[in-house]
Formats: C-alpha cells, structure tokens, sequence
C-alpha cells in the first residue's frame, strides 16, 4: 500500500456515490453536528484511511456496557466496533421481556466513516425470530454482521467483519462478542 500524498486510493468510487453518502450522513447525524458535503466526506475518508496507514493501528477494540440483567424497556449501547480507527459500526438495543416465550429486542446498527453514520438499520428480534446477518455497503466502506439473541439468559451476541477501500478492499479480522445478557442466570 502507498501513502503517496498525490495518490487517492478511492478514486474509483463514483462522485455520486459521495454525494448520496453526504445526503444519509446529513439525515443521521446527532444534534448539533454541521451538515457536510460529498467532497467533505471523501477528503475526511482520504484522511483517516491515510492516517490508519501511517500509525498502522488494526487492533479491534469494542466500547459499550457490558454486563448481565437489564430492566425490561432498558436502553442499552450504543457497542462500537473499530474495523480500523476511523471506520465501525455500532449497535444500540432496547429490550421488552415478558417471559422466554415473550420478548422482543429492538436493535438499531450503524456503519460509522470518520466520524459520519453512512447508514442505518433498525430491526427487532424476538423468539420466532432470534437472528439475522446485515451485509451494508456504501461502496468505500462494508461490513458483515450477524446479530442474534440466544439461551436462557438471552444473550446478545454480535459477530462479523467490515471492509474499507484503498486501492481494492482490505478487510479486518473478525470479530465475535457476547455483548450483554438481558436477564441474569
């Protein structure tokens, strides 16, 4: 890999491609953040694949709460995961329980580039429907997760992998973490 200031690793990601990431980091950004623009997005981009490069810095590293027992409407997260220092995805969860028959967990996941959420997916599992894979690719930046809810203690666990792009696709390793227990054994 090159970190020649005259070279860009992305160029082969179509101007509209960051005009359309612009556009979703505008509508997803927190509260008093300043709208950015698509050559804004890319130059952050350009910058912090172009400062992984130089530091090197690939070990994953997982923020959030950890624990056992959540009261039932509880919100819990946001866990972040590094793909590398300025890309990630994270989730947040809100847990409903009834009984091990009756419970739902609803999950919102982001895909995070140099500070920006490029995208987006809220869902919710339940017994009938404890798991699920999400594959988001916004073209300079993808990840696959698996996210799912198991045992008695319903236990969320997150595993997978993300991608950035320079120069081609280059992928981390991956990962796999039982973040939180939702009732305690």
């Amino acid at each position: 890999m090159t970190t020649d200031p005259n070279l860009n690793g992305v160029d082969d990601v179509p101007a509209a491609t960051w005009a359309r990431l612009a556009k979703v980091a505008n509508r997803l950004k927190q509260a008093g953040e300043p709208d950015v623009t698509a050559e804004q997005i890319k130059q952050h981009y350009i910058d912090s694949i172009r400062q992984h490069l130089e530091t090197h810095v690939t070990d994953e590293r997982v923020t959030g709460p950890i624990g056992e027992s959540a009261e039932p409407g509880a919100r819990l997260g946001p866990w972040k995961f590094n793909i590398i220092d300025s890309i990630g995805v994270s989730v947040e969860a809100s847990f409903d329980f009834t009984s091990l028959q009756d419970w739902d967990v609803t999950l919102t996941a982001y895909l995070t580039v140099a500070g920006k959420r490029l995208w987006k997916n809220t869902l919710t599992l339940s017994p009938e429907h404890s798991s699920i894979v999400l594959k988001p690719d916004i073209k300079a930046a993808k990840a696959e997760l698996s996210i799912s809810i198991e045992g008695d203690q319903l236990c969320l666990k997150v595993s997978g992998h993300g991608c950035y792009r320079w120069f081609g696709w280059h992928c981390s390793q991956p990962f796999q973490h039982q973040l939180f227990c939702f009732r305690s054994g």
